[in-house]
């Protein structure tokens, strides 16, 4: 009992150390939710679409990208007009979370925490799946969808069963059919803070002593130990760490990226803890590297890092000076492109910039979709080579 006693008082220090967390009067531990739109930077006034573009050094494509609580998806060149436009309102109001195309203009989206559904090139349902996704859409090259879902479940915590937010890969087949399952906690469960667990013991006995029984295991809450931002499929072996076809993840609320083997079903690289915050979408690069926006919560500050993931070195690093320019608390991305360059989303401004590995920006898009002095937020964009869409444009 006394163990348990410290324990909670542990996690009660540690709850209030948490910015994401605070106990509130209506009985629930949950943080802001995300944001669809932010103000204008006064420097940014007036800024919409493309407003900057070097075509000798940017690389050459086309990109896809959606607002925040919009039921429409966009195709754009590099100059900034619409190529292709995708809507379905299916009575949601949050809107599509994110999305993934294919060659011939199939769209995939997901309504946060609600389904993910397919959509043909002239934006005809084909099917919907009604599951709990969430942030992310991955398509293999055999037609299967690969996302992220929420399951709540009951596991052990200092003798006593307690909830928790389990995040879940979720394999479609091409029609949208559930082909497996594989839960984060089974694989992840000796990353997370004994303090992360104390502080559910102890919302949990609270609630109990107050004549509550159940519990709202959310996204955001206390639960929500995982928030895992992104699911990508190796496209190609690692020597000495992995092999195409493995998945590499990013856990936020774990401050970690970690490699899983699908062959052995077993975590074959993790790295972040004590390093990154809050981080989203790891990518690999051409040379085996992996690329990360760390958000940095905490520090108040985002940057964007390259890691070597045979020595956990950081090879290369982007951020601005002042630090607090750049900052995203929430979202964004980064794609590695073939000339070199990256690609970032900094989702909380709504804008997408392209950098060369200098430091040096050569193409800058602002989100037009603009109210007031307010601006649309976008989780991220992606660049294709417009030879993939040779069937749709």
């Amino acid at each position: 009992m006394l163990a348990l006693f410290c324990a909670m008082g542990a996690a009660c220090f540690f709850l209030m150390q948490q910015r994401r967390l605070s106990i509130s009067t209506s009985e629930q531990l949950q943080s802001l939710p995300y944001s669809n739109w932010s103000p204008i930077k006064e420097e940014d006034l007036g800024k919409s679409g493309v407003v900057h573009h070097d075509p000798a050094q940017a690389y050459p494509g086309v990109n896809l990208y959606n607002s925040r609580r919009k039921n429409e998806a966009y195709l754009m060149d590099m100059q900034g007009r619409i190529l292709h436009t995708w809507t379905c309102d299916l009575g949601e109001e949050k809107g599509w979370q994110t999305t993934a195309v294919t060659p011939s203009g199939d769209l995939f989206f997901i309504v946060k925490q609600k389904l993910l559904g397919k959509l043909d090139r002239d934006s005809n349902l084909l099917w919907k799946t009604e599951l709990p996704f969430h942030h992310w859409i991955t398509l293999a090259d055999n037609g299967n969808i690969l996302s992220l879902a929420y399951n709540p479940v009951m596991v052990e915590h200092r003798g006593q069963k307690i909830p928790i937010l389990d995040d879940t890969i979720i394999i479609l087949s091409p029609d949208g059919e559930v082909q497996n399952r594989i839960s984060l906690y089974k694989l992840f469960k000796r990353w997370i803070k004994p303090q992360s667990l104390d502080a559910i013991l102890l919302y949990v006995t609270i609630r109990k002593n107050k004549g509550f029984d159940n519990f709202d295991i959310r996204e955001s809450t206390v639960y929500d130990l995982f928030h895992t931002n992104t699911i990508r499929l190796i496209q190609k072996d690692i020597p000495g760490i992995c092999q195409r076809g493995d998945f590499l993840v990013s856990m936020r609320n774990l401050d970690l990226i970690a490699i899983i083997g699908t062959r052995t079903g077993q975590v074959l690289w993790a790295w972040g803890q004590g390093k990154l915050e809050n981080q989203h979408a790891p990518a690999v690069t051409a040379a085996g590297n992996i690329l990360v926006f760390d958000n940095g919560n905490r520090r108040g500050f985002s940057r964007v890092l390259k890691i070597n993931p045979d020595n956990n070195k950081i090879l290369w690093r982007y951020q601005t000076q002042p630090r607090e320019d750049f900052y995203s608390d929430w979202g964004g991305a980064n794609q590695p492109l073939p000339n070199g360059n990256i690609l970032i989303t900094d989702s909380n401004s709504g804008r997408v910039f392209e950098l060369t590995p200098s430091g040096h920006i050569v193409w800058d898009f602002f989100n037009p979709a603009v109210r007031g002095n307010e601006r649309a937020n976008i989780f991220r964009m992606r660049r294709f080579e417009k030879k993939y869409f040779d069937e749709l444009l």
